[in-house]
């Protein structure tokens, strides 16, 4: 399984052109969204998260079995499903403090 490094490019893609340094577009109030939103991007991240788990587990099976013999490929798939995964917990956990705060502010 061949892991693809972060891209920049695709990054400021997601964020939109305000990261990229043009002015936004001001839209009304009410108007749909443009583009994948936030719970769609969060899917989607998670399934990224849960195929590295899944092919770093398959890789340490391989690896046990006898089937495969690359121990730095195995440990490189299952550092980078660690750190997918601690990533994924941080924003989960950032994500609940924002919520905790807003009902703090309404209350």
């Amino acid at each position: 399984m061949e892991i693809s490094p972060i891209n920049v490019s695709n990054h400021l893609r997601v964020l939109g052109p305000q990261a990229a340094g043009a002015r936004p577009e001001v839209e009304p109030l009410g108007a749909p969204a443009k583009g994948p939103g936030f719970s769609q991007l969060l899917a989607e991240q998670i399934d990224k998260v849960n195929t590295q788990m899944v092919g770093a587990d398959q890789a340490a099976g391989a690896l046990v079995s006898g089937q495969s013999e690359d121990v730095h490929g195995t440990l490189i798939a299952m550092q980078k499903a660690n750190l997918s995964f601690r990533m994924l917990v941080e924003v989960r956990n950032k994500a609940i403090r924002a919520y905790e705060e807003l009902m703090r502010i309404q209350a």
